[in-house]
């Protein structure tokens, strides 16, 4: 064993820290930042957890892609990619930020924000656009104080603004876009406008002493209304045009009643045209049934007309934690398994209705899973021509293995092998940690138990006797 001395250790720790410092300055120097923007910055104004995010437009509302921590000096800055020229956020302060400081990213821009209590400067080689920008936040920082609660602001107060002085302010902006670029000018316009309607519908829905009756609206609600209005992809770049949909139907649904359950998500979609910014706006809508629960009933009858448009990852993982609770409950129908059994054959659930059902998940490798088979052999004795059927399902990879096997130890029931697919989804759905495991189901394929008493457990016999008798 070779000991080094204190002094050896700290010069060697030293070279090693230089070697590395090196050969990262050199592997720095090969990278192509060309394609990324680079925001830095200081804040003079308190941040959460002094913490600065950067938000990016991504289908319609806006997705966390970094994050800075504020230093004790107030500094803070960020390095991004930047795949297509777009709008970002900075958020600092959530809810309680008194200003908008969005951006308009492009690749190669590097920009710096003096950002204090309720207003930013901008500095950097090219912020032509980006002042643009900041003109439009200027009047938009006015609409804030009515987009929150607050009982002291009423109708009366806000249509005087929006009729006299936002709606103004509004066309005089779009009149003075000409920067040129005329994506810039497109989104920004578009991005003004989305602004002012989305202030106007979060206003109607916040908290208020008093709330206006249809004569005191102004006229520019009216305008406002469209069949056909979400039909441009461009709003898939609109960092709130998710929310925007949101309050614009919530808002309709008031003015012309309460649609039926069934089109409560689906007749939106009519006026939506991206496929991308309709599934956008059904996770938005979504989300919230996590916590707040519809009845049974009411959740597929919303949920079922949607479902073709949920196709992303996000919106699948979504439906299934959606859909879990409602799958899982005693009393819900039982996953619908189709199988093949040992000649062949398919059998489902939904074949067996009329019966009541008792599934053993296994496998042939499985010692504990085959420790049961002789007691199941024995409650389908006890059973034999009642109105219940013993369906072992199978998780082998083998099926040659499985088939002997079921041939050499001459298995009654139904005996059944799953698909890798199918025996995902089951696991997921039910939470399978370990086989065997066992399932029982009413005779309408609905659940009575998801983790029922094995078959070597006196309990079981019982429990399957009472539901017969039923």
């Amino acid at each position: 064993m070779i000991n080094f001395g204190v002094e050896e250790v700290i010069v060697r720790k030293i070279v090693l820290a230089l070697l590395s410092f090196v050969f990262s300055s050199v592997a720095s120097a090969s990278v192509d930042f060309s394609g990324y923007a680079k925001i830095s910055g200081d804040i003079s104004v308190g941040a959460n957890k002094n913490i600065v995010s950067l938000l990016k437009t991504t289908n319609g509302k806006l997705k966390e892609v970094a994050t800075s921590t504020v230093d004790d000096k107030g500094r803070f800055s960020f390095m991004v990619p930047v795949d297509e020229s777009g709008f970002y956020r900075i958020d600092y302060a959530g809810t309680r930020q008194n200003q908008i400081v969005r951006l308009y990213l492009e690749k190669g821009l590097s920009i710096s924000l003096d950002i204090s209590s309720d207003s930013y400067e901008l500095e950097g080689s090219d912020t032509y656009l980006n002042e643009v920008v900041q003109d439009w936040g200027r009047i938009y920082n006015q609409f804030i104080p009515y987009t929150r609660p607050g009982g002291a602001l009423t109708y009366k107060d806000y249509f005087p603004f929006l009729v006299e002085e936002a709606v103004p302010a509004l066309m005089n902006f779009k009149k003075s876009l000409s920067t040129g670029d005329e994506q810039f000018n497109r989104l920004m316009k578009l991005s003004a406008e989305s602004d002012l309607e989305w202030a106007s519908y979060q206003f109607l829905r916040m908290p208020r002493m008093f709330h206006p009756k249809p004569e005191h609206y102004p006229k520019i609600y009216a305008d406002w209304v469209d069949r056909n209005k979400f039909q441009s992809a461009d709003y898939l770049k609109i960092d709130n045009a998710v929310s925007l949909i949101d309050n614009y139907f919530f808002r309709e649904a008031l003015r012309s009643g309460s649609p039926k359950v069934g089109e409560i998500l689906s007749g939106p979609l009519q006026s939506i045209g991206p496929d991308d910014l309709k599934e956008a706006y059904l996770q938005e809508r979504l989300k919230p049934f996590l916590e707040r629960r519809p009845s049974d009933e009411m959740y597929f009858q919303m949920v079922d007309p949607v479902r073709k448009y949920m196709s992303s990852n996000e919106s699948q993982e979504l439906l299934f934690a959606l859909d879990k609770y409602y799958l899982t409950k005693v009393g819900s129908p039982g996953f619908d398994f189709n199988f093949e059994n040992s000649d062949g054959d398919y059998v489902s659930l939904s074949s067996l209705k009329g019966k009541v059902v008792y599934i053993d998940l296994w496998a042939t490798w499985c010692g504990p899973c085959k420790a049961q088979i002789p007691y199941i052999q024995e409650l389908e004795k006890d059973f034999h021509d009642q109105d219940i059927v013993f369906v072992s399902i199978s998780s082998d990879d083998d099926q040659d293995t499985w088939r002997e096997f079921v041939d050499e130890e001459d298995l009654s029931g139904i005996q059944l092998i799953a698909d890798s697919e199918s025996w995902r989804t089951m696991v997921k759905l039910y939470d399978i940690a370990g086989i065997p495991r066992f399932i029982i189901l009413d005779k309408n394929g609905n659940i009575v138990d998801l983790n029922a008493p094995r078959p070597s457990d006196t309990e079981l016999k019982v429990k399957l006797e009472g539901l017969l008798s039923q």
